[in-house]
């Protein structure tokens, strides 16, 4: 289980320069010399640096971690910025800063935008710290859902299709109520209809508590051929003065991959038929997020998949990493 007290999960994000890139020129674009910025979850805090870089006055980077928090103060001071980033090791619940912030930035941004269950904190921050007409990075995320043939979702389920005419479920690679995580965007090619909207997260004018309620989707898609096995999903991150940030199919790989949700009763829609997909994220404190997912098919019986039904719920991710 990955945890933000391993300096390898800080490596790995840093590294991502698509991700990190994205970040900086929005940043650039942003913060000007004099303001205030506060960075919650703020890792390694190269968000951070990168603010006292542009010339921001203060910086308060908020890093609940302790080793994160550790590593931050470091990098900090290696970098000679000791005397405007003010590392606060706590939640951001417990946080009080003594003056309101020009610029908000945060990564709070899961495989889909909201599965890390990261985005309550980042609302309540805004609430209590932006100044009014203040500045978020990022400032809009879409999460979408598109249903893929893919080979990770045809693993998934070899085994669950009474082969032989057996049960042989137990030798399955993947609890049915599990996603799959894959480390590479799906090809194009892999969309079986053009990908919709689960929702969008409007960074400026959600409601905090909403952040604390499950998300709920009902979708239709008109499919483009067939081979239906599973659904891919993706976020879309608007970021003020640069380019949208994003994960989906066809764009160059970062570390946020894409979660996969298997389905095996979509296998014998056609294309130009209708496939209903229901898709829900519910919040959860320990493990991000929980998910569940759900085809109707032809004869109108429902398919449902929910992570909260996997034996190891609670106590590890709610994932299991495509191999290849």
């Amino acid at each position: 289980m990955f945890s933000y007290n391993d300096l390898d999960v800080h490596r790995l994000m840093v590294g991502d320069r698509v991700r990190t890139l994205s970040f900086e020129r929005s940043i650039r674009s942003t913060v000007k010399k004099g303001d205030v910025v506060l960075d919650v979850g703020a890792g390694s805090g190269i968000l951070s640096l990168i603010a006292a870089q542009v010339g921001a006055a203060r910086v308060y980077a908020v890093e609940r971690a302790p080793e994160a928090a550790r590593l931050a103060r470091r990098l900090i001071a290696e970098n000679g910025f000791g005397d405007v980033i003010q590392v606060l090791p706590m939640d951001m619940e417990n946080v009080r800063i003594p003056e309101q912030v020009d610029v908000l930035i945060s990564e709070w941004l899961g495989v889909y935008g909201v599965d890390e269950n990261m985005l309550a904190p980042v609302l309540l921050a805004r609430d209590r710290c932006l100044k009014p007409g203040g500045a978020m990075i990022p400032a809009v995320v879409t999460a979408f859902l598109a249903p893929v043939q893919h080979p990770a979702a045809e693993q998934a389920l070899e085994f669950r299709q009474r082969p032989y005419g057996l049960d042989l479920s137990a030798l399955a690679p993947y609890s049915p109520h599990e996603a799959v995580w894959l480390k590479e965007p799906v090809s194009v090619d892999a969309l079986r209809a053009e990908p919709a909207p689960l929702w969008v997260s409007d960074c400026a004018s959600m409601p905090a508590e909403e952040a604390h309620s499950p998300y709920a989707a009902e979708l239709s898609f008109r499919l483009t051929g067939a081979g239906v096995n599973g659904f891919a999903a993706w976020f879309e991150a608007r970021m003020p003065g640069e380019e949208p940030l994003s994960n989906a199919p066809g764009t160059p790989a970062m570390h946020w991959g894409q979660f996969l949700f298997p389905v095996s009763n979509a296998r014998d829609f056609a294309g130009g038929e209708v496939l209903e997909v229901g898709f829900h994220n519910v919040p959860a404190s320990l493990q991000g997020s929980h998910h569940i997912w759900a085809t109707r098919g032809k004869d109108g019986s429902l398919e449902v998949h929910d992570t909260r039904r996997h034996p190891d719920a609670g106590r590890k991710v709610p994932w299991r990493a495509y191999a290849g």
